[in-house]
């Protein structure tokens, strides 16, 4: 480095000033480089939205047209929702991710806080799933601390998240396995954890696991279908309520997705 300074203080003030120039362009382009790439990587992010709320539009709307049908061909043979039904308008509900996720992206979610049960909102997400997990062969286990039940909050979208805590859990998770859901009350805020006996998550792909359009390499021959989006809106949905989301896992163990609410904040 010294020899470096002599050789630059040897040098003719115009050479001086001429390499000054010359490092400062390089500068420049190499900025300009690294801001013409991240503004090409967010308009490519927001054109892989659009063209995802495109297809999900397309999708919802003929899901919505067959539930219709179905609906009216169904009408009087029995009193209220089966579980059939319930889980087949919540499919609908799910593919919502995509548009839903897009307009949290855009802040254009707003949170309709109300005082609900929680316990409820659980149940509800279990029978929503209850039939899924006994087509894969997936016992349902539920862990509620009688403390835990009131909480203020958005319940449609608290409710989404539990779905697709559930959801993601029964996918991964091998017949003979199970999945549990468990609720808790500490330092003034309400924990649920949805807990699975599924192949684990390597620690490198856990933060990864909460990244649009991501899903974990879990060494499974026959990797189970999905958008990549359902952690990522729970996360955002999450902290939109001031809590947090995470998840605990050992590869081989199982995972646990965990989040909490603070009680009764705005």
């Amino acid at each position: 480095m010294s020899r470096l300074l002599e050789r630059l203080r040897r040098l003719s003030l115009t050479t001086r000033l001429l390499l000054a120039f010359v490092a400062l362009v390089a500068v420049s382009v190499v900025t300009t480089g690294v801001v013409q790439a991240y503004f090409s990587y967010q308009d490519s992010k927001r054109s892989l939205f659009r063209l995802q709320q495109e297809k999900a539009k397309s999708l919802a709307t003929s899901l919505q047209d067959f539930f219709n049908n179905e609906s009216q061909r169904l009408r009087g043979v029995g009193p209220g929702p089966t579980l059939s039904n319930a889980s087949a308008n919540h499919l609908l509900s799910s593919i919502n991710d995509i548009l839903d996720l897009s307009k949290v992206e855009a802040g254009q979610v707003e949170l309709d806080r109300t005082s609900f049960s929680l316990r409820e909102a659980i149940d509800r997400g279990i029978v929503m799933i209850r039939e899924r997990a006994m087509k894969n062969g997936v016992s349902l286990g539920l862990e509620a601390d009688p403390e835990v039940d009131f909480v203020e909050g958005d319940e449609r979208r608290i409710l989404q998240v539990i779905f697709n805590l559930l959801s993601n859990a029964v996918k991964f998770t091998p017949e003979g396995g199970s999945v549990g859901i468990s609720t808790a009350r500490s330092d003034g805020e309400v924990r649920v954890a949805v807990r699975d006996t599924g192949p684990g998550i390597a620690p490198d792909d856990q933060d990864r696991s909460f990244e649009e359009f991501q899903q974990a390499d879990l060494g499974m021959p026959d990797r189970p279908e999905g958008t990549g989006l359902g952690l990522a809106l729970s996360k955002r949905l999450i902290e939109l309520h001031g809590g947090k989301i995470w998840v605990e896992s050992d590869v081989g163990k199982g995972s646990t997705f965990v989040f909490t609410l603070p009680i009764g904040a705005r």
